[in-house]
């Protein structure tokens, strides 16, 4: 079975959490609980394949910035990039987010880090302060016909997709995306659930 390792990062508030248990649990918590780390494995029907994804929730603080540059350059892993639609500030820390994440990457010709931009709280359109259009814009200059999605994790809107979308872009960058992950020792893993989901 092939495997496929999504690290979700972005600023504390953004909702990784909740986009996690979103996807892993199809349930959403309205309490914040600021997380270290949290690992899920879990077993998908995507595109007629059965995958293990294997979904790193990471620290969004400030304070735990080593380990975001530990998973930076993480071998064999897709990323989720995460702002809210009503933080900008957390829509414009990652430019430099991408930026770092391609300098801590040793590439070779040909391959690219699988990336997808999100949006979440699409729910909250009324406090929006990140277009769209620029969020697509932003998308368009990570380059590699990055996806992007506006979600919610609290209705469920686009989590899937986004999800499936970043496995395609794991299957399109190179073999190396298909590696098990050796897991930081600090972890906190779940077990999956039994049986697949289908996508």
């Amino acid at each position: 079975m092939t495997s496929f390792n999504i690290i979700i990062l972005g600023d504390g508030g953004v909702g990784k959490s909740s986009i996690t248990l979103r996807f892993y649990e199809d349930r959403f918590e309205d309490e914040y609980h600021p997380t270290v780390e949290d690992a899920f494995t879990m077993e998908k029907v995507i595109d007629r394949e059965v995958v293990r994804l294997e979904v790193i929730d990471t620290a969004g603080q400030e304070g735990f910035h080593h380990l975001r540059e530990m998973y930076m350059s993480t071998e064999g892993a897709g990323y989720m990039l995460a702002y809210a639609i009503n933080l900008r500030d957390s829509f414009l820390s990652l430019t430099e987010l991408h930026k770092s994440l391609s300098e801590a990457r040793n590439l070779g010709v040909g391959q690219f880090v699988p990336v997808v931009l999100i949006g979440n709280k699409s729910d909250r359109a009324e406090q929006r302060c990140v277009s769209t259009a620029e969020a697509m814009q932003l998308a368009r200059g990570f380059g590699n016909d990055c996806p992007f999605f506006e979600t919610s994790a609290k209705t469920g809107a686009n989590i899937e997709e986004a999800f499936t979308a970043l496995v395609r872009q794991m299957k399109k960058s190179s073999p190396i995306h298909q590696k098990s992950f050796s897991k930081s020792k600090t972890s906190k893993k779940k077990a999956g659930k039994s049986g697949c989901s289908l996508i």
